[in-house]
């Protein structure tokens, strides 16, 4: 990857290249929570690369920048004028996993096939728009990479 490293973009597309390779290992375990788990990691990781870019006057925007709630930084980020909006309901459904898939427990999720890719996709748009908002298109890598509806899983 071109994006710096040791940075929230940076660390989101590479979390986002490791989270694409992870399906095919799935498959053969019938284990897709990380998958689930990486995505929330991909997402938070986009959302805040635009807030330590986009807020930076914004008086809330350490809070922002510790906590894991999604759709908070992605509401945040949505207040802002001249940018696309982010899908408030994606990053919640794939915040919601965060905790529920990790741990044991009464509330704990088994995640199947079908969520795991809907995960993956949500990821995939977010860090898209990322990248879109802060125009750094030439830097992002994923374009050598195949589309995810051409990946076989089996």
């Amino acid at each position: 990857m071109v994006t710096k490293m040791n940075s929230y973009l940076g660390i989101a597309d590479n979390d986002l290249m490791f989270l694409r390779a992870v399906p095919a290992v799935s498959m053969q375990s019938r284990y897709f929570n990380p998958i689930a788990i990486q995505s929330a990691q991909v997402v938070e990781k986009s959302l805040k690369a635009i807030a330590e870019i986009k807020l930076v006057d914004n008086d809330e925007i350490n809070g922002l920048l510790r906590t894991s709630n999604l759709r908070k930084i992605a509401q945040a980020l949505n207040s802002i004028d001249g940018i696309p909006q982010i899908d408030l309901v994606k990053c919640k459904f794939v915040g919601d996993f965060y905790f529920d898939v990790q741990y044991p427990g009464d509330d704990f999720i088994a995640v199947d096939y079908d969520t795991a890719v809907y995960c993956i996709e949500c990821a995939e748009e977010i860090n898209r728009l990322a990248h879109e908002i802060l125009d750094n298109r030439e830097c992002h890598g994923m374009g050598m990479l195949p589309e995810l509806k051409d990946l076989k899983f089996e």
